[in-house]
């Protein structure tokens, strides 16, 4: 059994004002499983869930796509950015180009704080959905810009209004 508490998301739309209704239609989720991401802990956010509820949820409330990162921030407050590529600069460039783009999948996923192996099932085919936290642990740990990143392989956001 669930216990009903506010998750950060569901602070963040709260504090927006949300129509939380309007936001899972729009997306094609269903309520209940809105629900359970906005009022259950336990709720796993996948990153192709979280990326656009977020964006829709900002676009409903007028704030600016260049905002998008720093709302993230609002929602997951203790992020560590440069934290894989940093262990590199004391390298040549040479070195980071290489090293950077060829790291060892254990330490990467120990360092975005993904389970063992997970990256190999990614690959492998066994599973295909990586955690909201998962993607913005790797996008802040390797400098990449959140949203560009999450539309390049996930798809662009579309707003069907």
């Amino acid at each position: 059994m669930s216990t009903k508490t506010k998750t950060a998301l569901g602070k963040y739309l709260d504090r927006l004002k949300s129509n939380k209704s309007k936001i899972a239609s729009d997306l094609g989720f269903t309520t209940d499983r809105l629900n359970a991401l906005v009022n259950e802990e336990e709720a796993i956010l996948y990153a192709d869930e979280f990326f656009p509820i977020l964006y829709l949820a900002n676009y409903y409330a007028g704030i600016a796509i260049d905002k998008f990162d720093s709302t993230v921030s609002e929602i997951f407050p203790n992020r560590n950015k440069n934290s894989i590529i940093s262990k590199y600069s004391h390298m040549s460039p040479s070195a980071r180009l290489f090293l950077i783009h060829t790291q060892q999948k254990k330490e990467l996923e120990e360092s975005i704080g993904m389970k063992k192996s997970k990256l190999t099932k990614f690959a492998n085919g066994e599973q295909d959905r990586a955690t909201a936290l998962e993607v913005i642990n790797f996008c802040d740990g390797m400098d990449f810009k959140l949203l560009e990143t999450y539309e390049k392989y996930f798809g662009k956001i579309a707003i069907l209004v």
